[in-house]
């Protein structure tokens, strides 16, 4: 404390009271309001020494005494001189933060309403605050605040500033935390670097070892990295270096000794530290990309500078341009843009670069007016007259402060200028020599202006190999998306008729490692430095990214920027900002952010097709967005006065669009300047897919670049234009005529009104007279509206083609597929094969096709559709020899239109597939008499269904929901064509019995044939008409030779997907079998990928979805990988003839309510150590395995064990004693379930799992059925009866053995104990219960235990469910897993 201050000796003389009260005023801070001071005191029940409440008269007595003391200033402040001491006294005694409390509810702070002088003081009261109380929040709100606001107030040094060193007080310091001593000492010595001001006691205070010796190592860095740079900026160049070596751990990558050995001339040793320093940094970030943090960053470009060869200047650039984009808004940027335009300039072949100016808007600090001096001196061999006058007043300070290093530059730059000898330089050189302090401006030798000039001359009128390297530019390709925009590079080269290629495109590992491109921009440069390496440990790979955030603002304003869906067509990133509205809403004003504030730093606007607004976001804009909220706030026009006060300061910095205006005569204008608004209507026009897209403008400001929709929006807008702050009202009402008008005179407007986008004035138009139509008038009233057309390519339309130019020919081959040719007539005799065409089809993306450069024909959309279905059913048949394309015969009844509308020759064949088609259209079947049920409506459309395919003569795939009755719709089937001879099903062991009984109970006079002992041959030879052979998957194996033998009448294969697999010996069985008519039934036509459909399909109808190969191509691979949705159309229309599928809630009114639920298990700490136990080994035991053949079984083997895990330890340990918390969850529903008359089906996929429940059953005397895979056809059937006629309240059944064909509604519930793979198999077995004959509510449960692999398996269920419902219903689908996203699972659980 300041023992001897004089006004501190008369303030230790005072009362208590008067001591107290002093103590106050120094918190308060802003001038004293009697009033203000007199409730604060009264709120603190502190009373004067006559132990009286202070009232305004007893208070302006004691405020006259200050002032004559001095201890008050005529605003009733505190004096500068005691002010802080006493807030410190405050401290001290405990007393402080009561009193900051008081005033702070009292009068509290707005940073947006109120007087501006009040805010201001009140800011520098809460920016005390926080820093005597350590309250970060309330520091950074308050400097902002006075930073953007309060500069004309307050005067040098900052309130911060003034805390610490009026004076500096170490006793107070000392007892500061340790983060937040390094935080103030880091603010006041940058200030003091800054502005060349010496803080000796601080210094000192840093430089003693006793008062941080009590912190550990690492806490002493931040520390000693400080004391460092003060050494440093005053050429004290041992003791930095003594500092280094006595700790040098503390300074690895900071370039700390490359520093001291660069300004001391041992140039080699300096890139040598600089090298170990940048590879420390390289390993501890794992990034190749690293740059020094701080000045040390700078001598280290200077370095490289003094050792450089010719071609290094490439690499400096590089350098210059990570650290640029390493440290976003460092105060160092302005150093490295100097330096980057030195490097340009001898990079640069014309001699002409950007020129260096000193920041405006800020004032510049001593190391960036340093090195502006320096650069400008390399450039131009002198400084300009604003640089000058300010490397002369930091000269003179320097000298005074003792900062010697910049004093000796300075000296330098002043004595290299010819300066003239009014100032001293021989101290600043004398200084500089004597603490070994090399010349730096010697290392790059300076360019006469005229040099350059002449230079750049040389270069204009050259010609040849002298510009080639101006051949080349780098290119960004622009997507842009709803939420993020992409950028992509792409190398263009300039062509002899001076028109740029579409160019090449350039990975961003080569722009990230190469800085040899020679011919990119400096602007080029800083957006690849915005690239980033990423190593994925796991895969052993290698990605590179942008940084996206700094990369957009790279961008800004980059000239080579273009769509990525138009390559010619421009885009324009500008600068922006938040935008703010304030709009009218009755007798309200509704304050709301245009587009949301989100938590990125940079957001971006799409303000026209080709012009995108990047907007920075700061804290300034998220504490104005946490005041309005999501949606704005409401305040009444009566407080219009403040509301203008609020968004006058706000539009510092950000735009405003106001229902309310400032008077421009009235004091509230400030610097805004208004001016009058232009109501001109711009037409924007962009090639969009194979037309254009127009929309709609007005430009109020006629020099800025805010776009916005005419007549839409408010009236007053407030916004910076070229630096300046501007204010007009736009004339909504004229804006709206214009814009009619501009319709009115276009009529292909009003007409294109199904075009128009949500009534936003923007139209899309597709069809080609449409565009040219709309050109013609716009350019006819040029005079009423501003047509801003990018560069792009034009279409050039040159002929419309319908069906009716098409002649088709088609015969029918060889094998009874159709061959189909022909040719489009176009004008003047030119045609096109039909081939050609279709291939040009097959390219396009709309219905204008090219037929040469520039030139289309324009197709009408019929004809189109038409085309694309001779593609779908062709693709992947037609013969590259022929000019014939080949169509499947069961496409007859698809183009049958195209073939009709067409000038068509016909061969009989065709003829007779289309009259087939009609007559089985038309064919309405007969229930046979014999058939003892009575079909419900949509059994009866599914049996009518399958009688006309078998009419026809083809194959289908009834995919009824499980429940539904695939199987007595097969038997009406089967029972209508069985006159004609035998039939056969094949199913599944676990169905099969309930086939017979379905035959016995509806079709008793269908014969059933057993194909079993030794008689089998016997019983093929035997069969005939009526005869129904009931047979297993694995005799159709066993016997695929016999059975192929048997011309069958009818084949039905149920629960069809037992041959999904084409490659299985099964399918190949399948496949031999000979039918009049093939059916297939299934719930789940697909499990897990398309090759299933395709296999299936394979059976029905022979070579309508091609080849395996064919399909893979055009369908599997676009749909499950890149969820394509044409793919996905075009398979839906190939397949949709065949294929019918009912799920209950269409046709099942009756059907009982089906609830799912989730139960999740939590468990116990046992359970979930032995749990990460297993999980760890097996990642361990996978990542150390060679063996990569086995590799995918290898990870389900540990998966298995995993979820083994979750159902209970025993199945991985039976020795193990860890309880089960699913078994306990389990006990706990079945208990209250019985509790309540409920029966229930328990599922689970490992039998171990049934054991170890059927254990705690047998326990409880809790009678249940039993059913796995090595229940016998015949028990089974008998297990399931008792059940149903009430034997038994739980069905224990294993997953897969009861998953199919079995009818289970007496129970009402079911229990899922282990979620499987694919859902499609649970959906089958929860189907057991909730079917037909259900008449209950049925619930369903699935125990899944908590952060464990089951989650990850649940939430693939949605993923997953109903792969064919893709097809059918129009879900997504996802592909099958590879074995680095089983991994994945494992890691991630």
């Amino acid at each position: 404390m300041q023992k001897n201050s004089p006004l501190l000796e008369q303030f230790l003389k005072l009362s208590p009271f008067e001591q107290t009260l002093l103590k106050f005023l120094s918190i308060t801070y802003e001038p004293a309001h009697t009033a203000l001071i007199v409730n604060c005191l009264r709120k603190l029940d502190l009373k004067n020494p006559r132990g009286n409440k202070p009232t305004s008269a007893n208070l302006a007595h004691y405020f006259t005494k200050f002032e004559q003391l001095g201890l008050l200033t005529k605003e009733r402040q505190c004096a500068d001189e005691i002010i802080e001491p006493l807030s410190k006294i405050a401290v001290k005694d405990g007393s402080y933060a009561i009193y900051a409390t008081t005033i702070q509810d009292e009068a509290p702070v707005s940073y947006y309403y109120g007087k501006w002088t009040t805010r201001c003081w009140r800011a520098v009261r809460e920016m005390r605050i926080g820093i005597y109380t350590q309250q970060f929040d309330l520091i950074d709100d308050a400097s902002e605040f006075l930073e953007s606001q309060c500069g004309e107030l307050l005067t040098p040094p900052p309130p911060a500033i003034r805390v610490m060193t009026r004076p500096f007080d170490p006793e107070w310091f000392g007892c500061l935390p340790t983060s937040f001593q390094f935080y103030m000492l880091s603010l006041v010595l940058q200030y003091g670097r800054d502005t060349l001001t010496n803080y000796g006691d601080i210094i000192d205070y840093l430089a003693c070892e006793k008062n941080f010796s009590h912190l550990t190592i690492d806490e002493q860095l931040p520390f000693k990295r400080l004391l460092f740079h003060e050494l440093l900026f005053r050429a004290r160049i041992e003791e930095a270096e003594n500092l280094i070596w006595a700790q040098p751990e503390l300074f690895s990558g900071t370039g700390a000794q490359g520093t001291i050995d660069f300004l001391s001339g041992k140039s080699d040793k300096a890139l040598d530290c600089y090298v170990q320093d940048l590879e420390f940094l390289q390993k501890y970030s794992k990034d190749e990309k690293v740059a020094f943090f701080g000045p040390s960053g700078l001598f280290y470009i200077l370095a490289l500078i003094q050792k450089r060869e010719k071609d290094d200047f490439y690499d400096i650039a590089h350098a210059i341009s990570i650290a640029l984009s390493q440290f976003h808004g460092a105060r160092e940027n302005n150093s490295y843009n100097y330096l980057a335009t030195v490097i340009n300039s001898h990079i640069s072949q014309n001699g002409q670069g950007e020129e260096i100016h000193l920041p405006d808007k800020t004032t510049p600090d001593a190391l960036t007016v340093t090195f502006c001096a320096i650069c400008q001196y390399w450039l131009n061999s002198g400084l300009t007259a604003d640089v000058e006058e300010q490397v002369i007043s930091l000269y003179n300070r320097a000298e005074q402060q003792g900062f010697i290093l910049i004093g000796a530059i300075l000296s330098e730059i002043l004595r290299a200028t010819k300066h003239d000898n009014a100032i001293d330089l021989r101290q600043g050189q004398k200084v500089g020599e004597g603490a070994g302090i090399i010349p730096l401006l010697e290392i790059l030798e300076p360019e006469e202006p005229w040099k350059r000039s002449l230079k750049a001359l040389i270069f204009a009128t050259a010609g040849g190999g002298e510009v080639e390297q101006q051949n080349i530019r780098l290119a960004w390709m622009v997507s842009v998306g709803r939420d993020e925009i992409a950028i992509s590079p792409k190398e263009q080269k300039l062509s002899t008729e001076g028109d740029w290629s579409k160019g090449r495109p350039i990975s961003l590992s080569r722009l990230y490692q190469n800085s040899r491109f020679t011919y990119l921009t400096s602007q080029d440069r800083r957006v690849c430095a915005t690239i980033k390496k990423s190593h994925n440990p796991t895969t052993n790979s290698v990605s590179y990214d942008f940084i996206m955030d700094k990369a957009l603002v790279a961008l800004i304003g980059h000239p080579h920027l273009y769509l990525a869906e138009s390559p010619g067509t421009p885009v324009e990133f500008v600068p922006g900002e938040p935008e703010l509205l304030v709009e009218e809403r009755g007798q309200n004003l509704r304050i709301r952010f245009a587009h949301p504030i989100s938590s990125k730093n940079i957001n971006f606007h799409v303000e026209t097709p080709t012009r995108v607004k990047i907007i920075s976001i700061n804290d300034n804009h998220r504490r104005i967005a946490q005041i309005t909220g999501q949606k704005g706030i409401t305040v009444p026009m009566s407080a219009s006065e403040e509301v203008l006060t609020a968004i006058g300061n706000i539009s510092s910095f950000m735009t405003v669009h106001s229902a309310i205006a400032a008077d421009s005569t009235s004091e509230k204008a400030g610097n805004i300047t208004f001016v009058e608004a232009d109501s001109t209507i711009y037409m924007h026009l962009l090639p969009y897919g194979t037309g254009f897209r127009l929309e709609m403008f007005v430009k109020p400001f006629a020099q800025g670049g805010h776009y916005l929709k005419p007549g839409q929006g408010v009236e007053n807008i407030m916004a910076e234009v070229n630096g300046r702050r501007l204010q007009t009202k736009r004339n909504l009402a004229l804006e709206e005529e214009k814009a009619r008008d501009i319709e009115e005179l276009c009529p292909i407007l009003d007409l294109a009104i199904d075009m128009e986008q949500e009534n936003d004035r923007e139209w899309h138009l597709f069809d080609p007279d449409d565009c040219l139509q709309a050109l013609l008038e716009l350019q006819e009233i040029r005079d009423k509206v501003k047509i801003e057309w990018p560069e792009g390519e034009k279409l050039s339309i040159t002929h419309t083609s319908s069906v009716e130019n098409l002649n088709l020919k088609i015969r029918t081959n060889r094998q009874n597929w159709f061959a189909m040719s022909g040719e489009l007539k176009l004008d003047q005799g030119k045609v096109i094969e039909l081939k050609e065409l279709l291939a040009k089809v097959k390219t396009s993306s709309g219905r204008f096709i090219e037929i040469g450069d520039g030139q289309f024909i324009a197709l009408t959309q019929e004809f189109k559709k038409r085309l694309d279905e001779i593609n779908l059913f062709s693709d992947g048949l037609e013969k590259d020899d022929s000019n014939e394309v080949t169509i499947h015969p069961l496409a007859a009844i698809q183009l049958e239109k195209i073939a009709n509308r067409a000038r068509t020759d016909a061969d009989f064949g065709w003829k007779g597939q289309i009259r087939k088609i009609s007559e089985a259209q038309e064919y309405k079947p007969e229930l046979p008499s014999t058939l003892m049920a009575e079909l419900r409506h949509y059994q009866r459309e599914g049996y009518e269904w399958l009688a006309r395919l078998a009419y026809w003569g083809v194959g289908g795939c009834l995919a009824d929901d499980m429940g539904l009755g695939k199987t007595l719709q097969s038997l009406a089937i089967i029972l209508n064509l069985a006159s004609r001879g035998p039939s056969l099903v094949v199913a599944p062991t676990s169905v099969s019995t309930n086939w017979q009984t379905e035959v016995k109970r509806f079709t008793p006079t269908i014969n059933i044939k057993f194909f079993s002992g030794q008689d089998r041959a016997q019983v093929i030879n035997e069969l005939g008409k009526f005869d129904l052979l009931i047979t297993t998957y694995t005799l159709l194996q066993q016997e695929s030779e016999l059975l192929s033998t048997v011309k069958w009448q009818t084949v039905i294969l149920d629960e069809a997907q037992a041959i999904k697999n084409s490659a299985t010996k099964r399918s190949q069985a399948a496949m031999a079998l000979n039918a009049e008519f093939k059916l297939i039934t299934t719930g789940t036509p697909i499990e897990n990928h398309l090759g299933e459909l395709w296999n299936l399909f394979h059976f029905i109808n022979p070579g309508l979805l091609g080849s395996l190969a064919s399909f893979n191509e055009r369908f599997a691979i676009p749909i499950e990988k890149f969820q394509d949705r044409d793919a996905k159309l075009k398979l839906k229309k190939l397949i949709r003839p065949f294929i019918l599928r009912r799920i209950k809630s269409q046709v099942l009114e009756e059907l009982p309510s089906r609830t799912e639920v989730t139960l999740e298990v939590e468990m116990s700490d046992e359970e979930s150590l032995f749990y990460e136990a297993l999980r760890q080994n097996a990642i361990s035991t996978l990542e150390n395995s060679k063996d990569k053949k086995g590799r995918h079984l290898q990870i389900l083997t540990e998966i298995m064990r995993l979820r083994q895990a979750c159902c209970n330890a025993r199945l991985i340990d039976n020795n193990s004693s860890i309880a089960s918390s699913k078994l306990r969850v389990f006990a706990s529903v079945v208990e209250e379930l019985l509790d309540s008359n409920h029966k229930a089906l328990v599922f689970s996929q490992f039998i171990g799992h049934l054991s170890i429940i059927r254990e705690y059953l047998d326990k409880q005397g809790i009678h249940y059925q039993y059913l796995d895979g090595t229940t016998s056809s015949k028990q089974r059937k008998k297990r399931v009866d008792a059940f149903q006629e009430g034997d038994g309240d739980l069905f224990l059944i294993s997953l897969k053995a009861g998953g199919l064909g079995l009818n289970l509604t007496a129970a009402d519930y079911v229990i899922h104990m282990d979620p499987w793979w694919n859902p499609a198999i649970e959906d089958q077995a929860s189907d057991r219960a909730h079917r037909i004959g259900q008449t209950r509510p049925v619930t369903i449960y699935r125990l899944v235990c908590k952060h464990t692999i089951e989650e990850k398996i649940v939430k693939l269920h949605q993923e997953k469910r109903d792969l064919a419902g893709s097809l059918l219903e129009g879900a997504d689908i996802s592909a099958k897993m590879t074995s680095t996203d089983l991994l994945d699972l494992i890691k991630a659980s």
